[in-house]
């Protein structure tokens, strides 16, 4: 497992790092003649009484160069830390506070179903395994608490340019929900369902009427699954991968609705509850 995701960590980040080190580089190549020659001709002696000339230093062109040096090192710094196996801490703790070994988890992870074709997000009887730009990273399944799809508009100039959609996972014990990002709705769809049909304690798709229980009275809403379920896994059948990927936010219900669920909240209730 740990060979599989640092190979993808260091995939990931070589795209970025090349990105943020192209970028950087050509900042300091138009900046570094003008910054220096700006610094040796303030220190450079006037002819006439033997003093400095006066700071001729174009302050623009050195905060522009030292955006770029921040960027190449950056840049570098992330290759590195995929490379040397840093990027897996994130995992490792993970794995390690569920009181769960590694040989576990890898067991876990290798019978895990992809939800992407790529593979960039697998859900196990354990964990949720998923990357994080380039940082592997893993949600307990037992702590999943709500989970619901989130469609987010994109406009330039009143016009719509594009869609995203991602999967927002509560986990019990933390505040904020996890967004697992998705190349497309049929892709989301087969994540909610996938979470639904395993994980019988998690409360799978968005309402008003979840959203108030959740923020009003959240053992009222743990209630409902989470502490009257038993934390079992059920196994399925591994799935097919699903297809391929100014903002309106327009939260769905899931592929297979809880009764209680009405249907798909407005826009502007798709945000965090």
């Amino acid at each position: 497992m740990f060979d599989i995701l640092k190979k993808k960590a260091i995939k990931s980040a070589l795209v970025s790092s090349i990105l943020l080190i192209l970028l950087g580089g050509v900042m300091l190549f138009f900046t570094a003649q003008p910054v220096f020659r700006g610094i040796f001709g303030a220190l450079k002696p006037d002819q006439a009484g033997g003093q400095t000339a006066g700071a001729q230093i174009p302050i623009f062109a050195c905060i522009v160069l030292l955006i770029g040096l921040v960027l190449v090192i950056w840049g570098i710094y992330l290759i590195v830390r995929a490379a040397t196996g840093k990027s897996l801490k994130h995992l490792r703790n993970a794995i390690a506070a569920e009181g769960c070994s590694e040989t576990t988890a890898d067991a876990d992870f290798q019978a895990a179903v992809a939800i992407t074709k790529n593979g960039s997000i697998k859900v196990g009887r354990l964990f949720t395994y998923y990357m994080a730009g380039a940082v592997p990273k893993a949600l307990p399944n037992s702590k999943m608490m709500w989970a619901y799809q989130t469609t987010t508009t994109h406009r330039t100039n009143g016009i719509k340019s594009g869609t995203t959609y991602s999967v927002n996972i509560f986990l019990y014990g933390v505040k904020n929900p996890v967004a697992l990002s998705m190349p497309n709705e049929a892709t989301t769809q087969a994540m909610l369902e996938r979470l639904h049909k395993s994980f019988p304690w998690v409360v799978v798709g968005f309402s008003n009427d979840l959203k108030r229980l959740f923020n009003k009275d959240r053992q009222q809403f743990l209630s409902l699954r989470y502490n009257t379920v038993e934390h079992c896994a059920v196994d399925l059948p591994a799935a097919g991968e699903a297809a391929g990927n100014g903002q309106d936010t327009t939260p769905a219900a899931d592929s297979a609705p809880l009764p209680e669920d009405p249907a798909p909240a407005d826009a502007d209730q798709a945000e965090n509850p």
